[in-house]
């Protein structure tokens, strides 16, 4: 039922896609230019976080915020569902815009420009607050957690979901291995290069890239979240380690047979996922 819904609004408008072009204009000749178009008209990816929490809470007649919302991607499927009011955060003014021009026409969704340091909401106003791969973007997590933490009602859900530091491939650059060199020696590389020039432009882009993510692991989150009073709905890495690699499901069983093995899908699940409860 909800993809039926979702289609009707699965095509952009034409303003939409001229406000992408616009966005995109600075990128147009690099190599991640047909990815990044991709990703901003995929909206359809978003129904899969959609599905983990319609089995928890019922998504009509909420407040919902998304924090980091991009394009407006999650807030489009929520907009299936007759919520009370959804709330994107975004700190970037142009994606700020790419989302407002691919909402325009849903009045009960708004988009403000703020951070996640300090939230301009009272405590517990939310319902439901999602955070889809914006961890990595943020410099002081545990202050982020505890904004996240405080804006959600009793009773509501949180999903998170970002990178997981362990994997081999780091997903902004599809590179191996870069991002677990430490940054000060990526920054001396990248000094280097401007007296003797010799890394490509496009890898000078990644590295220097690396240099403003924050990468958490599996056993990090643990360790952040073990502050909070709450319930943990999603929160196995045997199950995402499935859910991203369906040809080796019957390797995801396996590692489940032990806690040995469970280490292991920590590590080579691609993103970490969690939902939760906060309790009252």
């Amino acid at each position: 039922m909800i993809n039926e819904q979702y289609n009707e609004i699965l095509t952009p408008s034409e303003d939409y896609l001229h406000a992408l072009d616009e966005y995109l204009v600075g990128i147009k000749d690099t190599p991640y230019y047909e990815g990044v178009r991709s990703s901003h008209l995929n909206d359809c990816r978003f129904l899969y976080w959609i599905g983990l929490l319609q089995k928890y809470k019922n998504l009509n007649d909420i407040y919902i915020a998304d924090i980091g919302c991009g394009s407006g991607g999650m807030l489009l499927a929520l907009s299936c569902f007759s919520i009370r009011r959804g709330i994107g955060i975004e700190i970037d003014s142009a994606l700020k815009h790419l989302s407002e021009c691919k909402l325009k026409n849903f009045d009960k969704i708004e988009i403000i420009q703020t951070d996640g340091k300090s939230l301009p909401f009272e405590d517990n106003y939310f319902d439901i607050v999602t955070s889809i791969h914006v961890i990595e973007h943020v410099t002081d997590i545990c202050t982020y957690l505890n904004q996240l933490y405080r804006v959600l009602k009793p009773n509501g859900l949180a999903l998170i979901e970002c990178p997981n530091r362990l994997y081999p491939v780091e997903p902004h650059t599809s590179t191996k291995l870069i991002h677990f060199l430490p940054k000060k020696f990526i920054a001396f590389i990248l000094s280097m290069n401007k007296i003797f020039q010799f890394i490509s432009d496009d890898n000078y882009l990644k590295l220097k890239g690396i240099l403003d993510l924050n990468f958490i692991s599996h056993f990090k989150m643990e360790a952040l979240i073990s502050n909070y009073d709450i319930q943990i709905f999603e929160f196995d890495p045997v199950d995402r380690f499935t859910a991203e690699n369906q040809r080796f499901e019957l390797l995801a069983k396996i590692l489940a047979i032990n806690k040995i093995n469970v280490y292991l899908a920590k590590i080579f699940s691609k993103n970490i996922l969690m939902i939760f409860k906060k309790n009252k």
